[in-house]
């Protein structure tokens, strides 16, 4: 039974071997795409290659500046929002604390800043209700 059905085919030819190709010398530049460009690339709307000082700063005889803190993508700015966060989480608590037990002038000054401040950032708000909770707490160490 197997003669039978191997006299209709044809037989197969061994594979050629293939030999592995040749080392060259040539190297090829590897290319990262920096993610971010330099503030004078950004105004002429022109590429930038991410070095420092850049290619096109050098020919434009301009200073090269890249501000790291307006890419959210990058370490330092994850860095400094977690900064923000653990301070505004402190402001919270220290909120919370002046309404459940602090005087009416310590309520009265919170709602002022909150108030005067709020076209200004908030890192702004959050050092000057620091300062007055730094002051606060020197008053309440002494009174105890």
């Amino acid at each position: 039974m197997a003669a039978s059905r191997a006299e209709g085919l044809r037989l197969l030819a061994p594979a050629p071997t293939i030999e592995a190709p040749q080392q060259t010398d040539i190297r090829i530049k590897s290319s990262k795409r920096k993610s971010i460009a330099c503030e004078a690339c950004k105004k002429k709307r022109s590429k930038c290659n991410g070095d420092h000082p850049c290619d096109g700063c050098v020919q434009a005889g301009t200073e090269c500046h890249v501000l790291e803190g307006l890419d959210r993508r990058r370490k330092v700015a994850m860095h400094k929002i977690g900064r923000d966060l653990c301070t505004t989480r402190s402001l919270l608590h220290e909120i919370v604390v002046a309404f459940d037990g602090g005087t009416d002038a310590d309520v009265e000054r919170l709602i002022s800043i909150a108030r005067n401040n709020s076209s200004t950032d908030v890192n702004t708000k959050l050092h000057d209700w620091h300062s007055l909770q730094v002051g606060k707490h020197s008053l309440i160490e002494r009174n105890v």
